[in-house]
């Protein structure tokens, strides 16, 4: 196992994957029972077989450094894109993202709460990449709105309130088509109080910074390359590929995969 110095920059543990909970429950009682570990979990998660055997082979060092990753992990800002481990919601701003949500999202439902399920909803990628669309057309129509100007104002040294009002126009926007896209339902009212907190922000504030959001947990939808968006789940684990994201370049390359089994070896795929 490498230890910290040696770990590369991650993202914070899966949230489905309890074995970090489990290690740190068994580092504190070691008399604990794994049925008592399960009860310190999240409802919904429960510690198996492959949880315990990582579990029993995390040093406590190793452990902090899984808990102390970050939930988002934006590159650096030349390249204007945010890795994080499932998705975020579109409707929230970025700095204002619940943890939980950006490690579980894989959809967006109609009542435009955040879901890991696929069944209902659309895809949260899906939305994102409309709000982008969005705000680039409104922040070219104020450009071009300033240009047209018989006596044009010198540019500002730091655009905050252009660009916070720029915000707020293509949220609005994107509330609208919101409403259309899911049959004149409202947009939630969490978003209307997001928006106007990150036009308040202006030119600092992630949501100015980030375009493109790399992802993965959504290995059902396999590799999903958009312009906005690029899904990495290319099903590594189940015997698919893994997928590495070069950057510059935004190419991707694909290796073939063994297919893990229960007892924690691999096989052919």
């Amino acid at each position: 196992m490498l230890t910290p110095p040696l770990l590369p920059t991650a993202l914070g543990s899966d949230p489905n994957d309890p074995a970090p909970a489990a290690a740190m429950a068994e580092s504190t009682d070691r008399h604990a029972t794994w049925q008592e570990i399960n009860q310190l979990l999240p409802k919904g998660l429960q510690v198996n077989k492959e949880h315990r055997q990582l579990a029993q082979h995390l040093s406590t060092a190793s452990l902090q450094y899984l808990l102390d990753c970050p939930a988002m992990l934006p590159l650096p800002k030349q390249y204007r894109a945010l890795v994080v481990h499932g998705g975020v919601d579109p409707a929230v701003p970025l700095a204002q993202q619940d943890p939980e949500v950006v490690m579980t999202i894989r959809n967006i439902l109609p009542n435009g709460q955040p879901s890991s399920k696929k069944k209902k909803g659309v895809g949260w990628f899906e939305q994102w990449q409309t709000l982008q669309e969005t705000k680039r057309r409104a922040m070219n129509d104020g450009l071009r709105a300033d240009q047209e100007q018989s006596t044009p104002a010198p540019p500002p040294s730091h655009p905050t309130s252009m660009v916070g009002e720029l915000l707020q126009s293509w949220r609005d926007k994107v509330s609208q088509w919101w409403s259309h896209f899911f049959h004149s339902k409202p947009a939630p009212s969490s978003a209307h109080a997001a928006a106007e907190a990150t036009a308040k922000v202006g030119a600092e504030n992630l949501d100015d910074q980030v375009d493109r959001i790399i992802y993965g947990h959504d290995a059902g939808r396999g590799l999903n390359l958009r312009h906005y968006t690029m899904g990495l789940d290319s099903r590594c684990v189940d015997g698919g590929e893994l997928t590495a994201l070069i950057v510059p370049g935004w190419e991707t390359v694909s290796v073939q995969c063994n297919k893990r089994t229960t007892d924690g070896d691999t096989s052919d795929s």
